[in-house]
């Protein structure tokens, strides 16, 4: 192989600044008629504290006594969603506790615990945004990014808690449902199973543990879920418990074949179905029950040995 001769570049070299490729941010945020949008969050939030307020004067709570305060949900616009931590101010414990996001209306809903004592919170913010005293140098209100945003405040309600289809929010009738508190302190989590067990709600056993969240297994209604809200001021989800093989494995065989039989009799097979299934696996038990009636004797299988 013909040896190549070395390349050797005898010219100076430029020396040229890096400069980074920008990437624009959208910072188009709704624009409000500030006195007029100001002053209707002022009157929806004193609302919201007087009616918070009876509600606290109905019945003394025995529990979470250092945790006392008060649910509200925030419906935000979208464009807000980088900023939305701007509702939040651990110092003082006012919590976002879950964020649902409506796409259709490129909105959010917000929910939020405020302590007792801290009602002035937002009033402040929003108050310093109708200051005109408070204008930059370049014409921005107070707070004006997260304020103008703010389409509607309203004392949360079950919804603003539960997760998932609204159509599984138990009625009259009881249901397993997963109840997410925000704290990991054990006083807390003792707290909560003080208070479900004088509610007569029944609390499952074990509990699942998460970076700030505590997850409870609990069987309850519509009332029962109202009232756990109304003296559980730790709550942060709501959701339908879902149900596992486990119970089913769990059965003993008589158990397992007396379910069998009531699934069998409500089954109603079509003969004529020329439906074929291709299992890749070692096989299937013909002779199960639940299998045999669509097998029919007519299973294929085939060893690529």
């Amino acid at each position: 192989m013909e040896n190549k001769r070395n390349i050797f570049i005898n010219l100076s070299p430029d020396i040229i600044d890096f400069t980074p490729k920008s990437t624009p941010v959208n910072n188009e945020f709704p624009t409000k008629q500030v006195s007029k949008h100001g002053n209707k969050l002022v009157d929806k939030l004193k609302n919201i504290w007087k009616e918070a307020e009876k509600k606290k004067t109905k019945k003394e709570n025995k529990y979470f006594r250092s945790q006392q305060g008060t649910y509200i949900e925030f419906i935000i616009d979208d464009s807000l969603k980088y900023k939305v931590k701007s509702l939040e101010d651990r110092r003082k414990k006012i919590r976002i506790l879950n964020i649902k996001y409506l796409k259709e209306a490129n909105k959010m809903k917000v929910l939020v615990f405020i302590p007792d004592g801290k009602e002035g919170h937002f009033l402040g913010k929003i108050k310093k945004y109708l200051d005109p005293d408070q204008v930059t140098s370049k014409g921005r209100r107070s707070n004006q990014d997260l304020i103008d945003c703010i389409e509607d405040i309203k004392l949360a309600i079950l919804e603003s808690f539960w997760q998932g289809e609204i159509e599984w929010i138990p009625d009259e009738d009881k249901l397993w449902c997963e109840i997410w508190i925000y704290d990991n302190d054990e006083d807390i989590e003792n707290d909560f199973i003080k208070l479900a067990e004088s509610l007569d709600i029944q609390v499952g056993k074990g509990v699942i543990n998460f970076p700030e969240r505590k997850v409870f297994s609990v069987y309850l209604n519509n009332k029962q879920i109202l009232d756990l809200i109304e003296e559980g001021p730790v709550i942060a989800e709501i959701r339908r418990k879902s149900l596992t093989t486990d119970f089913f494995t769990g059965l003993e065989n008589r158990e397992q074949i007396e379910w069998v039989d009531d699934l069998l009799s409500r089954l109603n097979m079509n003969k004529n179905c020329k439906t074929s299934v291709c299992v890749l696996d070692t096989g299937l038990n013909s002779g199960h029950p639940l299998i045999d009636p669509v097998c029919n004797n007519n299973c294929q299988s085939y060893n690529l040995e």
